[in-house]
Parts: C-alpha cells; structure tokens; sequence
C-alpha cells in the first residue's frame, strides 16, 4: 500500500522536472537569440526599439535639459501608478528624482512647494503609454492651484 503513494509522488516529480527543464532550455535558448541579435546595440537604439522613436526622443531632450547631477520632480501622469515614472526615472539616471506622485492628486500648491527643492526647476510627468511630458516647477504649481 505505501509503495504507490511513494511511486505517484516520484512519477508526478519527473513530469515535473521535465516540463520544467523543457520549458528552461526553451527560455534560455530565446535569450541567447536576443543576445546575439543584439547584443552590439547602443542604449539609444535599444530604448527606439522596446519604447519606441517618439519616447526617446523625448527623453534624450529631457536628457540635454536636466544636468547630469540635476534634480527634477516626478509625477505619475495616468490616473493610477501604472509605471510610466519609473521608466522615465529609470531613462534619467543618475539625475535626482523626487517623486510626488499622481499628477490629479497634486492640489495643494502650498504643501507641494514645500515638497520641491529649490534646485528644481523641471518636472517629469510619465505615462505607461507614450513619452513622458516635461513642464516647468511653475506650471505644475499653476496645475495644482487650478485643481484646487
């Protein structure tokens, strides 16, 4: 009687091991091809080819504005955090982001002014889909007080 709870918990762990090996060598084998097609690709071309002409291009300009050792506020431009400022904050490095949140919740000019920095002059607004937008430290401020 034991010997066949034993002999279908071994059966069900090789069916296991071997579509998960499977699986694995198929996985490996598709990164070894991505790898080799472009494994000589700049940054610039890699970001044109996962986001697209439009977004690189506007982070490259965002890019030339903001100074490397410059600080910038983040906001996130769709109506849930769905990941459009992290790219862009990733995309920015090493520039400082200081990350505020969504931009419809951005309504109190006061308590945001004292959220910024005096240093910052640009703000970054991400979107999951399309480029990230770059306004200036007035204009979300004015944004804030029209929401208000």
């Amino acid at each position: 009687m034991r010997r066949r709870p034993a002999a279908a918990v071994l059966a069900l762990f090789l069916a296991g091991l071997t579509v998960s090996v499977g699986w694995t060598t198929a996985k490996a084998a598709r990164r070894m091809q991505k790898a080799y097609l472009y494994g000589g690709e700049s940054t610039l071309d890699q970001r044109t080819r996962e986001f697209g002409g439009r977004y690189t291009q506007e982070i490259e300009a965002i890019r030339g504005l903001i100074p490397r050792d410059g600080v910038y506020i983040l906001v996130e431009g769709d109506d849930a955090e769905l990941g459009g400022a992290i790219w862009a904050h990733f995309d920015l490095a090493p520039r400082r982001a200081i990350y505020l949140g969504l931009r419809k919740d951005l309504h109190h000019p006061v308590r945001l002014r004292r959220r910024i920095p005096p240093k910052a002059q640009w703000a970054v607004i991400g979107h999951a889909e399309g480029p990230p937008e770059l306004i200036s430290v007035p204009q979300l401020l004015a944004e804030a007080e029209h929401r208000r």
